[in-house]
């Protein structure tokens, strides 16, 4: 097999809740707004991003160990926990249902 051959391996990143490893397009994607709180998978945000697993649970987590700013690279003494949890869980369900609705169950 040549280079020319082989697929491109897609792009890595780590979650900042759990540490998992994994390909970014299944992660969510978190970057500062500037005014003291955070963006949720935003299309084109420039600056520093987080990526974080699309469960609640890993937002707990970095929470609790206070990665969240450290990674962003900024202060966040305003952030809206709340509203960010609604967020991530609202993204949760959106890539839940959308993997549903690409399966098909044959008979």
């Amino acid at each position: 097999m040549t280079a020319d051959s082989t697929p491109a391996q897609e792009p890595r990143r780590t979650c900042i809740g759990c540490r998992a490893v994994r390909e970014q397009r299944r992660l969510l994607r978190l970057v500062a707004d500037g005014a003291g709180g955070v963006a949720v998978n935003p299309r084109r945000a420039t600056g520093r991003g987080a990526y974080l697993c699309p469960s609640v649970a890993c937002l707990e987590e970095a929470l609790r160990r206070n990665v969240l700013s450290r990674a962003l690279g900024v202060d966040l003494p305003g952030l809206n926990a709340p509203a960010l949890r609604q967020r991530v869980s609202a993204e949760e369900d959106r890539l839940k249902a959308a993997e549903g609705v690409g399966k098909h169950t044959g008979s």
